[in-house]
């Protein structure tokens, strides 16, 4: 039986988004939804890009809603 994952995942995949993001967390297609089994309210989750993680910490990346603006290649 196709589950809520597996649509979202189709979906995500169909429109080249990286995963889905929302306040304060993000997830991408390859840990998707892991907050599903936790506190976090995914009703405020939108799909999202991977951008260049600016904060800091040292995260492989970051995901955002608007579609990062690539550089072009002069």
């Amino acid at each position: 039986m196709t589950t809520v994952k597996d649509i979202v995942t189709i979906y995500l995949k169909t429109f080249d988004y990286d995963g889905l993001c929302g306040f304060n967390c993000s997830c991408g297609l390859e840990d998707l939804m892991l907050c599903n089994d936790g506190p976090m309210d995914m009703s405020k989750c939108v799909p999202g890009y991977k951008t260049k993680c600016t904060c800091g910490r040292g995260c492989e990346y970051h995901l955002v809603a608007k579609k990062p603006r690539r550089k072009r290649k002069r």
